[in-house]
Parts: structure tokens; C-alpha cells; sequence
């Protein structure tokens, strides 16, 4: 174990769990422990983005982890916009609105 701060100047420390695994942990005054959050795998990240497994294997055999890792921060998650869409439709019905956006065409 290895005590540092983290970017919030909160102590933490690192524990090696095993020989391939360290992970970082703050100390967490209400539950008077350390708490340990592990870094996503960048297949979890493409996967919490909507991806298929099989789109990720295909995008790691030509990129590093760095790259994936930003790959899958800057994509937008179509479910999640869907969403936002639909809500968006239901509130222009119920109001009863068809507005247009300012300079489209009429």
C-alpha cells in the first residue's frame, strides 16, 4: 500500500490485489472505510455506449486502449438521445405547439 492524494486532495492509498490488479482507494468518513472504484474496461465503456461486442473486437484489433477509451467518451448514446426525442415530441403534443425553429424554412 502506497498513501497519496488524489486531484481532490482527499488520502488515498493504492492496494495491489493482485500482481495484475492495483486499484485506488479515498477513505470515506461516513462509512469510516476506504472505498475502492475500479477503472471500466474500455469493451464495458463501448458496451454502455450501445456498441455490440463484435464492433468492439473489430475497433480494438487497430486502436490502443487510450483511443477506445476515447472513442467511446465522445460517442452519443442513440438510446439516450432517442429518448430525449420522444419526450420532447410528447411535450410539443400536449402543449398543442408546432413551433418552428427561428430561420427554418416555412
Amino acid at each position: 500500500m502506497a498513501n497519496t492524494l488524489d486531484t481532490g486532495c482527499n488520502q488515498g492509498i493504492f492496494v495491489e490485489i493482485s500482481p495484475k490488479l492495483t486499484v485506488y482507494a479515498v477513505w470515506y468518513p461516513k462509512k469510516e472505510c476506504y472505498i475502492a472504484i475500479r477503472k471500466l474496461t474500455p469493451k464495458e465503456c463501448f458496451r454502455l455506449q450501445g456498441w455490440t461486442d463484435d464492433y468492439f473486437e473489430k475497433a480494438e484489433f487497430v486502436n490502443s486502449d487510450s483511443q477506445l477509451y476515447k472513442q467511446a467518451g465522445n460517442g452519443v448514446t442513440v438510446t439516450v438521445v432517442e429518448a430525449i426525442g420522444r419526450r420532447l415530441k410528447e411535450v410539443e403534443d400536449d402543449t398543442g405547439t408546432d413551433r418552428q425553429h427561428p430561420g427554418a424554412d416555412v
